[in-house]
């Protein structure tokens, strides 16, 4: 699949995992979700989700440092900018053949990969970011949606 094609299957994606309503207690329960399924990784996984840019759940496990946070503000950062995972952004400079430079951004305040994902409401747009950092991009991404997609059935989504 070419980046192009990456770009709209993560956007369609990012539609589908949409939620209706995304309170403090999905957060908590979304995260420890995310926790309970990666925790046999081997290499750990630091956690953040923000709702309204107010950081409502963080778990940095042993082997997560203070540079896996300075990751974690960069991805933050970077779904904020365009209300987009931050793999789908990566996907949307590699279809344009750009680079963060070209967007006039700072290298140290963003970054173009997996890891950073927003928490839609349908109808409505962003209202949060889930973000994961410890391994790489496609790992990170693939545990955040998996996590969503598995929190999402438990409340009866389709």
């Amino acid at each position: 699949m070419d980046a192009k094609e990456e770009f709209e299957r993560l956007g369609a994606e990012e539609e589908e995992l949409a939620f209706k309503s995304f309170s403090r207690r999905d957060a908590w329960n979304l995260g420890s979700l995310i926790v309970e399924k990666t925790k046999n990784n081997p290499q750990p996984l630091g956690l953040e989700i923000y709702l309204g840019g107010l950081l409502v759940f963080r778990y940095f496990p042993a082997g997560v440092t203070r540079d896996h946070e300075l990751w974690l503000s960069r991805k933050k950062r970077t779904v904020e900018l365009r209300e987009m995972s931050s793999l789908r952004m990566k996907r949307m400079a590699e279809k344009n053949g750009s680079s963060i430079s070209d967007w006039k951004l700072d290298p140290n305040d963003y970054f173009l990969g997996g890891g950073g994902y927003p928490v839609n409401i349908k109808n409505t747009g962003m209202i949060g970011v889930i973000l994961a950092t410890g391994t790489n991009d496609i790992d990170e991404h693939n545990a955040i949606v998996g996590a969503v997609r598995e929190y999402r059935a438990s409340l009866g989504y389709s």
